[in-house]
């Protein structure tokens, strides 16, 4: 009898021999050779492959279309992103694409990377449920130029934070669970007002105190309260948020002293405002 699991070394080898199936399955040190059950073997693990292949594909569609699914409960406006967009497409060239809808021509925003460069993805708001749902069903994989058009339904919080900065974006809709008060993504103790003042530092050890922290950059004026050090389960991970006075210091802050050395590891101190 042998048992499978996703942690376990497991090679399965087969090869066709003069119309027989020859198949070694080695876990554990325990080798199968016996051609009398090598075929009952690998039929069963065939089988075995096929039916959690199948599982895992059904189950990835569920949530693929549960996320696409229309949501009305968490949406005063109508909107759809847009993904798939050539890099140079222009507002011009979404409003032909959705031309004969009832959309809102002025609520088009193009997302931009941190280059400010077109990432591909858009939204725009419609003015009620019916040209919604009718574009949403029309005009999916439909072209923009040469590629294809992915239209998903996003609710008024996407729309309203779309063109925030990634990072606090992040610390808006990260859902964690901390073990303690001070548990937790640091992004959790930011705000859209804090953000433009805060830096992250990453890479950092372990181990690393608040003080230590507070040391380094005590040029800026920061105070161990200033610093928040990102744990989960009452461990560290080498993350952490500082806090200044100012959005000139935090600037300041971020260009003197990313890549700097604490305790013989080169960290990195990202801003919020410019990733």
């Amino acid at each position: 009898f042998f048992f499978f699991n996703d942690t376990a070394t497991t090679e399965i080898y087969t090869r066709s021999i003069v119309g027989s199936v020859r198949c070694v399955q080695e876990t554990g040190g325990i080798n199968a050779e016996y051609m009398g059950i090598q075929e009952m073997i690998c039929k069963w693990m065939r089988s075995l492959t096929l039916t959690r292949s199948v599982f895992f594909s059904t189950l990835g569609t569920k949530k693929f279309e549960e996320k696409k699914a229309f949501n009305e409960e968490s949406m005063k406006k109508f909107g759809l992103k847009i993904r798939g967009l050539p890099w140079e497409a222009t507002s011009t060239e979404i409003k032909k694409f959705f031309e004969g809808r009832d959309f809102i021509p002025e609520s088009i925003k193009i997302g931009k990377n941190a280059k400010g460069l077109s990432n591909g993805v858009a939204v725009v708001l419609f003015k009620n449920k019916e040209s919604l749902m009718d574009a949403h069903s029309k005009l999916q994989k439909e072209k923009i130029g040469q590629r294809f058009m992915e239209l998903f339904f996003i609710d008024d919080d996407f729309y309203a934070n779309f063109d925030k900065p990634k990072l606090f974006q992040e610390s808006k809709y990260r859902q964690d669970k901390p073990s303690s008060t001070n548990g937790g993504s640091v992004y959790r103790h930011l705000n859209e007002e804090t953000a433009k003042k805060s830096l992250i530092l990453k890479g950092l050890e372990y181990d690393i105190t608040e003080d230590e922290i507070a040391k380094v950059f005590s040029a800026y004026g920061i105070k161990n309260t200033d610093i928040i050090l990102e744990e989960y389960d009452g461990k560290k991970n080498g993350r952490a948020l500082v806090r200044l006075s100012d959005e000139a210091k935090a600037k300041k802050a971020q260009l003197e002293m990313n890549k700097k050395v604490i305790r013989k590891r080169y960290i990195l101190v990202l801003s919020l405002i410019h990733i």
